[in-house]
């Protein structure tokens, strides 16, 4: 967390669970790709990221709409949707 220089990341398909607050404060990550396998993806992890615009998950909507969230797993981010491999999930 709070690296400002980190600009993407790619989160490989053996790993599960993303740790609560792992990316906060990267304020230049503008990119994140995440395997399939991501089940957990806990709370803060991309709080105030207000560079990332996109979020790429390997995995189906339905697979993505089944992942646990921590809370406020986004804040500050300006991200407005997943990319999936059928498609889009809009975020309100």
């Amino acid at each position: 967390c709070n690296c400002t220089a980190l600009k993407s990341v790619v989160i490989g398909n053996n790993v599960t669970t993303i740790s609560t607050s792992a990316f906060s404060g990267c304020t230049s990550l503008a990119n994140v790709t995440m395997g399939n396998s991501v089940q957990t993806i806990g709370g803060y992890v991309f709080n105030n990221c207000t560079s990332l615009s996109s979020i790429t998950f390997t995995g189906t909507k339905e697979q993505w709409n089944a992942l646990t969230f921590g809370a406020n797993w986004r804040q500050g981010a300006p991200v407005a949707k997943i990319i999936c491999s059928d498609g889009e999930i809009n975020l309100s």
